[in-house]
């Protein structure tokens, strides 16, 4: 008896006592980006101008040449994004920064992709050092890598045509942020 009472007794919300739940919240404001600003001076220009007239197959025998500092492509890696309305910008901004990584003077460098709407391809492509990538990456990361280190700050997608990987699996890591309970404490 107890039984059928409860189960008359029971009645679903209606769809019309949600609504005024949740009827006093309104859309929300969109609020435009802020475009990154870059300071232009001589070798951000010259680096633009080779990204504009060069095929990324003919970079490396220019580029050795000049050897840019991390600092450079790191400035670079940021003003990058003013080439996104040209086609294959992913793959040909990996292979880009790759070679200007490949060719620089440095061991370590930084790479920043988190401003992007999407992620870079082919970043860390033949590469010989250590790559700090803030930001995600995207397809073929650290493709036919040699034994440099490619460390993401971010989610990244591992696939492509990496022949030294078994030798070199180690050197491709993921950061990932821990929850607060599973910090490690110092004694």
């Amino acid at each position: 008896m107890r039984n059928a009472a409860r189960k008359k007794s029971f009645q679903p919300f209606s769809a019309l006592a949600i609504d005024n739940r949740f009827g006093r919240y309104g859309p929300e404001e969109t609020h435009p980006t802020r475009a990154v600003q870059v300071n232009r001076d001589k070798a951000m220009d010259g680096l633009a101008e080779l990204y504009r007239k060069l095929p990324p197959t003919k970079l490396y025998p220019l580029l050795k040449n000049h050897g840019y500092s991390a600092a450079e492509v790191e400035r670079f890696s940021l003003a990058i994004e003013l080439f996104r309305a040209e086609s294959d910008f992913r793959d040909k901004a990996g292979h880009f920064l790759s070679a200007l990584i490949n060719t620089g003077k440095d061991a370590d460098y930084v790479v920043h992709t988190a401003h992007m709407d999407a992620p870079i391809n082919f970043l860390g492509t033949y590469n010989t050092k250590k790559i700090l990538v803030k930001g995600n990456a995207g397809d073929h990361l650290g493709d036919h890598m040699q034994c440099g280190e490619i460390i993401v700050d971010g989610r990244s997608h591992v696939r492509g045509k990496n022949h030294h990987r078994r030798r070199c699996w180690n050197s491709l890591r993921q950061r990932v942020p821990r929850p607060l309970g599973l910090q490690p404490t110092r004694s």
